[in-house]
């Protein structure tokens, strides 16, 4: 016969603790990792779940919440859930008393760790950050401001009207649980703003349909920055076809020799945040654009940027000021249209999607051209086109035409 695993020591002077303070019948078990409460009382069972992980660091949490709960119901004045909204409710108006008006403090003590710790995210990420806790410290300071992680998310998901919104509601809650947690692990913040498993997919919403991305072809491109009526921005048009940059890479890059090949190339040094990691930075390869005759389009880059007439517009917003360039451009509205039409979506990064296709199409391996466009297979395969109709058709065509 096999012997029952012994507990943790935690574990069994938790459970010594709730007996001693509660009687029979109230135990609190592992449910996923979170704190369950088992009430029994004869035949009857009753079970709610807690605002606390199961672990030895929140035991004695567990036990004097408990304990509150116990006197509560036995009042008979409240049922397990009653007296567990009244002690959540205790708990975090005594906190939002204490802290109502250090709310700001606690919000500018989170910039500096965001921007000094990790990935150090930078301004105009923080300008992201900035707006969702601003708008979750103006439903804070409210009237009746919200005692749960839950609700304080969801009025500032419909404060700022992200409720239609799939991106930005997702990265609203993503900032604000960041900010909650790191309230909770630095600053004294009670376990009641703790987002309950589950909960977090409400706040979230269904994923929005995924529409497929537009590509576009050499000659099309082509057409599109000569359609540009100023030389800087058919400049950046050029350089993000020849070396599928995103917009930020362009204000990243020099020219010197790269070792291996010995020949001058474009050097881009921004290593983008992602995850706890960046990206490496890297030398630069062109894959050539074809024109209508089937020659490849040679546009002197690297002669146009050290003579200094490779020059961009200020862009100051960078990949949003692409977006309103592009939009305001006929030929970009009109391949919008046709895009939609086809059920796709034509987007300033076509330019990057179309190189890394073109790169697919000269059969340069997948490895390396995660490599050409800095970022993991794993990114590659998850967001990058590797082939369409036409190019599959074109692949077809050269592998089995008939001689």
């Amino acid at each position: 016969m096999k012997k029952p695993t012994a507990l943790p020591k935690w574990h069994a002077d938790m459970k010594s603790a709730l007996k001693v303070a509660c009687g029979h019948g109230w135990t609190v078990v592992n449910d996923r990792d979170r704190a369950r409460l088992v009430v029994r009382d004869g035949d009857k069972k009753a079970t709610l779940s807690l605002p606390f992980e199961f672990e030895a660091g929140t035991s004695k949490e567990v036990v004097a919440f408990v304990t509150q709960l116990n006197e509560l119901v036995r009042t008979g004045e409240h049922s397990l859930d009653s007296a567990k909204a009244v002690l959540c409710g205790q708990a975090a108006m005594a906190t939002t008393t204490a802290v109502s008006s250090d709310w700001d403090a606690l919000k500018q003590g989170f910039e500096v760790f965001k921007k000094t710790n990790g990935t150090c995210v930078k301004d105009k990420t923080w300008a992201l950050y900035e707006r969702y806790l601003s708008g979750a410290l103006q439903v804070l300071s409210g009237k009746t401001p919200p005692v749960r992680a839950f609700d304080l998310i969801d009025a500032t998901v419909k404060a700022l009207n992200l409720t239609t919104k799939a991106r930005a509601r997702k990265q609203c809650v993503e900032y604000l649980l960041q900010f909650l947690e790191w309230g909770m692990a630095h600053a004294a913040l009670p376990s009641c703003w703790l987002l309950p498993a589950g909960q977090k997919k409400q706040l979230v919403g269904p994923k929005p349909k995924t529409q497929q991305k537009a590509t576009l072809n050499d000659q099309t491109m082509l057409e599109l920055i000569d359609s540009c009526p100023t030389p800087e921005w058919q400049n950046v048009l050029q350089m993000l076809a020849a070396f599928g940059l995103r917009p930020e890479e362009l204000f990243h890059l020099s020219v010197g020799v790269n070792p291996t090949t010995g020949k001058e190339q474009f050097w881009c040094d921004y290593q983008k945040p992602s995850g706890e990691h960046r990206t490496a930075a890297r030398w630069l390869f062109e894959v050539p654009l074809v024109d209508e005759d089937g020659n490849a389009v040679e546009w002197d880059l690297i002669e146009r940027w050290k003579a200094g007439t490779l020059t961009f517009p200020p862009m100051a917003d960078r990949g949003e000021a692409l977006s309103q360039y592009l939009r305001r451009l006929p030929l970009w509205q009109r391949l919008r249209t046709e895009a939609a039409q086809q059920n796709q979506v034509l987007r300033p990064y076509v330019f990057r999607d179309s190189y890394a296709l073109r790169g697919h199409l000269a059969n340069v391996p997948t490895s390396v051209m995660c490599v050409l466009m800095g970022h993991s297979l794993q990114t590659h395969d998850k967001h990058y086109v590797t082939s369409s109709e036409e190019t599959n058709a074109q692949v077809l065509e050269r592998l089995f035409a008939k001689s």
